[in-house]
């Protein structure tokens, strides 16, 4: 495909569709730095068709470049004619950028133009996640409840339902999950979000001893289906451990132009959140929510994908650079949020992964460490089910 591709770019140096399929045949190659170059340059062709420009914002998005994607989106109508499909997946560009009140509009105006088949089952699945995520809890129901009648194998739909209206003695769904899981092959996705979504409801009712097999069984599916293994996990620990001392901390001359970025690290369920929203309260902080800007950029500079949180690849080639470039284009890609502020707040919990290199490339950065008592984080993170919904 790259090959005429690059047929097509010689011919047409302006056919935007050709820097596109450029872009993705080089990330999927494993050259971020020529995939990033090609979607820059189809970037600076604006006027073509909506479909194509939601194609590059989304190629933007994956390589790292948030502000282009959403300069690009900034151009279209979510009204406009386009396939809703496309309009979905603006949608999708906009949450990755963590752009939500925009995504939100985009795809609502898809789930009102989108058929009724389990094809498009996902729209309104996604829907209901927007929707959750604002608290609009009532229409997120909804969206989920029309994402499982068109489609009672989309895993996600049912965790969502169940995060948006509690279980009652009146109301609950047991039965119906309880079908679904005599159906279920074992160790799916399928497997573990019903399972999670019935642990939840029994818990709600206060069935505990029914509701603890259904949590053992979720974390069994979702163990198998993610393929966790723990050799390679500590095996990634201790790599980063051994690179921290070899670390040296950059030198910035004029760092004024640019927001202090607040590191928000920790697990999963410590209280970050809440540490977040206390410190967008004050007028000088902007909340981000959860940048994958700085794991991008470190993978940037070491000319390696990005594929999952942290490559040790990636973090032993950069550990030899001078940080002051994974810091400089840190700082240039988030300054864009600020929107003005002092302050930018960067809440992704896997950054704790890279705090050694945080502290060296970004020396004037504040850490916020998020503790909570380890047997309730842990029991916390049990609980949930952390399966992103796959748009």
């Amino acid at each position: 495909c790259i090959e005429s591709a690059r047929r097509l770019v010689d011919i047409d140096p302006g056919n935007i569709e050709a820097l596109i399929k450029l872009s993705a045949c080089a990330s999927h190659l494993g050259q971020p730095r020529t995939a990033r170059s090609h979607a820059i340059d189809a970037s600076r062709m604006l006027g073509q068709e909506p479909q194509w420009l939601a194609e590059l914002a989304e190629q933007l998005s994956l390589v790292g470049e948030s502000e282009a994607a959403f300069r690009v989106i900034q151009t279209l109508d979510p009204e406009a004619a386009m396939p809703v499909l496309a309009k979905a997946g603006v949608a999708a560009t906009l949450h990755r950028t963590v752009m939500l009140d925009e995504a939100l509009i985009w795809i609502g105006q898809a789930a009102s133009e989108v058929k009724n088949d389990a094809r498009h089952s996902i729209v309104h699945a996604f829907h209901g996640e927007l929707l959750r995520f604002h608290n609009r809890r009532q229409e997120a129901y909804a969206a989920y409840e029309k994402a499982i009648r068109l489609d009672p194998a989309y895993p996600q739909s049912y965790l969502g339902r169940g995060l948006v209206q509690r279980a009652t003695n009146e109301f609950n769904h047991v039965d119906n999950l309880r079908k679904l899981l005599s159906r279920c092959k074992p160790n799916t996705r399928l497997e573990a979000c019903a399972s999670y979504a019935l642990f939840k409801e029994l818990d709600e009712l206060g069935d505990h001893a029914l509701a603890w097999p259904q949590l053992e069984r979720a974390w069994r599916a979702k163990r198998t289906e993610k393929g966790y293994r723990v050799a390679e996990e500590s095996m990634l620990f201790e790599r980063l451990s051994a690179l921290s001392a070899k670390l040296k901390s950059a030198e910035y001359s004029q760092i004024d132009e640019y927001p202090t970025p607040v590191f928000i690290l920790g697990q999963p369920r410590s209280g970050s959140t809440l540490i977040e929203r206390l410190l967008a309260q004050h007028p000088d902080v902007h909340a981000a929510g959860e940048l994958f800007d700085f794991i991008q950029q470190l993978h940037w500079c070491a000319d390696i994908p990005a594929r999952g949180f942290v490559s040790i690849e990636a973090a032993e080639r950069v550990a030899t650079q001078d940080l002051s470039n994974l810091g400089q284009r840190y700082l240039d890609h988030i300054k864009w949020r600020a929107n003005g502020k002092k302050f930018v707040v960067d809440k992704l919990p896997p950054n704790y992964l890279l705090t050694a290199f945080i502290a060296k490339a970004l020396p004037q950065a504040i850490i916020i460490h998020s503790v909570r008592d380890p047997m309730d984080t842990c029991y916390s993170q049990l609980k949930e089910c952390f399966d992103r919904l796959r748009t």
